[in-house]
């Protein structure tokens, strides 16, 4: 923006010169003395002209920078206006070559760059959250959290924002982020969490992000601030607690179809735990009193820092229980057979026959 404020002003400039209007308007009438000095002044003009093209030359490592500047110069055959266009040009080049090193510029922006330069009118903004910026974040997270599902999260959230931004030619700003938000779905803990994704990535970006530091740093936070709902369907409510009724009804159901799951079911009832806390219990975890009875296990691992804990075995769930340690040698000491998603979550298609289950019974 600053770039083309300085062009604008240097080609009102120039047009002036070339049509010859004078800023002062009694100018007093020349002399020999006053030619002298004005060639005087305009010898030293092009001396420091030389002297500072030289210098961005050699600083910017622009070849030729210079000769090609007196090569125009001294050209009779163009005319001012001609000679003019091509100093542009060279400002153009310039202001380019000055972006791309002080910002370390991509080929991707260095290109975005060139077009706003060329044609500033006809550009249609891109979002200011770029993808290499989005990638160097998610590296990032990976110093600050272990979860990779929770770091994916983050990152397609971004994305989705930063297409989003694009698409429409919005501004990040809290007004563009009200309508980004006005997009998705209604539930208070959807948008809230997009917004979550988004403060991190702000305070990581207006820290180790120069080009969006220099952008954003002094501007406010646009992801502060909004209202969500508070009441109803759109507050997120949506997890209802199955009554003892269900419960017993979907277990009943598993049993006469999938066995595994309605195992788990039982699991779940008689220890409060989550799926992948269950889909971790193996002999290992398993506390054995001295006659080789399960009278609890450990969970080392949880969603949570309070989930690591030690559950006690419910006396109605101690027969399974026996049951499932008699064939967890065969499940690499797990009690559930369970697989590794990309995630390493052991129970993610367990999980799903549930869903698929529930379903079914309406």
């Amino acid at each position: 923006q600053d770039s083309n404020s300085h062009l604008k002003d240097l080609d009102n400039s120039i047009l002036a010169a070339v049509k010859g209007q004078l800023v002062e308007t009694n100018r007093p009438k020349p002399t020999i003395d006053s030619y002298k000095l004005t060639l005087k002044s305009l010898e030293k003009s092009f001396f420091d002209f030389f002297l500072y093209a030289y210098e961005l030359e050699e600083k910017l490592e622009i070849p030729g920078l210079t000769d090609r500047i007196s090569e125009v110069m001294t050209n009779d055959e163009l005319t001012s206006q001609e000679k003019f266009l091509q100093y542009s040009k060279f400002q153009k080049e310039v202001l380019l070559k000055s972006a791309e090193l002080d910002y370390k510029l991509s080929d991707d922006e260095l290109t975005t760059a060139q077009q706003i330069l060329e044609n500033p009118k006809n550009y249609k903004p891109k979002s200011p959250i770029t993808g290499s910026m989005i990638t160097e974040w998610h590296n990032h997270l990976k110093t600050q959290l272990d979860n990779k599902k929770t770091r994916d999260m983050h990152k397609n959230r971004l994305e989705l924002l930063s297409d989003w931004l694009t698409e429409e030619g919005e501004s990040l700003n809290f007004d563009g982020i009200h309508r980004f938000l006005s997009t998705l779905p209604q539930a208070r803990k959807t948008r809230s969490n997009y917004l979550w994704s988004c403060r991190e990535f702000w305070k990581w970006a207006c820290k180790y992000s120069l080009i969006f530091r220099g952008q954003f740093a002094d501007k406010q936070n646009p992801f502060l601030g909004h209202s969500l709902p508070k009441a109803g369907r759109a507050a997120g409510e949506s997890y209802i607690p199955f009554s003892q009724e269900e419960l017993e009804s979907l277990h009943k159901l598993a049993k006469t179809k999938d066995q595994e799951l309605a195992n788990l079911i039982a699991f779940a009832a008689y220890t409060g735990a989550r799926l992948e806390e269950i889909g971790r219990i193996s002999l290992e975890t398993t506390v054995f009193d001295k006659y080789g009875k399960p009278i609890s296990f450990k969970i080392n691992q949880s969603k949570t820092e309070s989930g690591i804990r030690e559950v006690p075995i419910h006396s109605k769930l101690t027969p399974l229980y026996k049951e499932l340690t008699h064939g967890a040698s065969a499940n690499n000491g797990y009690l559930f057979k369970g697989g590794n998603n990309k995630y390493d979550n052991r129970m993610d298609a367990l999980g799903k026959r549930f869903g698929r289950l529930k379903k079914a019974k309406g």
